[in-house]
């Protein structure tokens, strides 16, 4: 059914379907399964992502990037890397990452000054404990590192970003062979 504005809606008497939510209206329902399921990118089903509770902090953070984000960003936006979808301030669960990017459950974590004190270490600690039990691999950088030896920075993420590519590839179960 749709609605005067040319929008899907549900049938009378019948719950709204979560899965439009935020689709693309003019989309018919297959062509919107067959996006989703193309994309890797499926993490806004993922209940333990980018909760609300945290839109306003996620949307701060990116509005008072540090210099070093600012510079990485510019590398990482629009799939400029590896063609890979990376996204900044990203909540996975309770903690919020400065760097996401779904389809390699990859972080990318920027440390300033403040992280070398004690409680901000215990912090780091279980978050790093936390994302690697959602299966997520962490890389982490000082600010100082990425605003003074950018290339090189590229570089570890590129060799962690294939690696990590393989990793799930040889995870992933493979149909059986015929012999």
């Amino acid at each position: 059914m749709m609605d005067g504005g040319g929008r899907r809606t549900s049938e009378p008497g019948e719950p709204p379907n979560p899965l439009w939510k935020g689709e693309h209206w003019e989309w018919g329902e297959s062509e919107q399964v067959q996006m989703r399921e193309s994309n890797m990118e499926t993490m806004y089903y993922n209940p333990n992502y980018n909760r609300k509770k945290h839109l306003k902090l996620r949307i701060k953070l990116r509005r008072k990037q540090t210099p070093a984000e600012a510079a990485l960003w510019e590398e990482l936006k629009n799939r400029k890397f590896l063609n890979l979808k990376f996204y900044r301030q990203f909540g996975v669960g309770q903690f919020i990452v400065d760097f996401f990017c779904p389809k390699l459950k990859l972080s990318i974590e920027l440390d300033g000054g403040h992280h070398k004190k004690t409680d901000q270490r215990e912090y780091d600690a279980i978050r790093t404990k936390y994302l690697k039990g959602e299966g997520i691999m962490e890389l982490r950088f000082e600010n100082v590192a990425v605003t003074t030896t950018l290339p090189r920075v590229l570089k570890i993420i590129r060799t962690a970003a294939e690696r990590r590519s393989k990793q799930l590839a040889d995870s992933s179960p493979h149909p059986p062979t015929v012999e």
